[in-house]
């Protein structure tokens, strides 16, 4: 089935796991349902399922399963529901479709992600052609633009849209404080007169016809390196 292919991408992009709990452990909650499956993790739950026309089977699957009953914790705002639906083409009936079933939140939240044959076939062959699969590792050396016109890439884009609970987190930078940014450039203008002098007669003239606010801003901005041109002082 589908599912299980859409369920070995996710947990690739993932680092190994479809969603992980504190503790890093992969936390499926088994329902005996082929074609509907529950992950839990900090007290949300995720039902994942293949959608052919088939919502009223799906909800039917969920609600009377015995596994989920006797979970007394689910609630509307808790619970997602993410379902993988293959269309031909993407046009004003499927989306009026997709649109009504994912305004119904009376049960829980619901994800509908859309694809065609061909932009699986093209994320695929793209997918296992890469050494790193990890989502962090794909986002830092592909160009993930929304206005990219290969299909592997809108399929991505929109699978990071769908999946609430992919993983985008990154290790923060360890970047030097202004303060230090700053007495850099200073120490290196104090070396040099000439430069000292270019300032000093730069800001004379600018305070003649701009704000104290604006000239702050300006070489605030030049400061940390980069200001678009539209917005320089003239």
């Amino acid at each position: 089935m589908m599912l299980d292919e859409f369920i070995s991408i996710i947990s690739s992009l993932n680092n190994g796991t479809v969603i992980r709990n504190m503790d890093n452990i992969d936390t499926e909650i088994l329902l005996g349902e082929q074609n509907v499956k529950l992950y839990s993790s900090n007290n949300k739950y995720y039902f994942l399922s293949e959608y052919k026309d088939n919502y009223d089977v799906i909800e039917k699957i969920i609600r009377t399963n015995q596994t989920v009953k006797e979970i007394t914790d689910i609630r509307p705002n808790n619970s997602y529901l993410v379902m993988f639906y293959r269309i031909n083409s993407f046009d004003e009936k499927v989306s009026k479709k997709i649109i009504s079933l994912e305004e119904n939140e009376f049960f829980y939240k619901k994800y509908i992600f859309y694809y065609t044959e061909d932009e699986y076939e093209s994320f695929m062959e793209w997918f296992n052609k890469r050494s790193l699969r990890k989502l962090s590792d794909i986002l830092k050396t592909e160009e993930c633009s929304p206005e990219s016109t290969s299909l592997y890439m809108q399929f991505l884009l929109r699978l990071i849209i769908k999946v609430p609970f992919l993983n985008l987190e990154f290790k923060k930078m360890e970047l030097e404080s202004f303060d230090d940014l700053l007495n850099t450039h200073l120490n290196g203008i104090r070396k040099n007169k000439d430069d000292i002098r270019r300032i000093f007669n730069r800001l004379t003239y600018e305070l003649k016809i701009h704000s104290i606010d604006e000239i702050a801003e300006t070489l605030f901005s030049e400061i940390i390196g980069g200001i678009d041109d539209e917005n320089k002082l003239s």
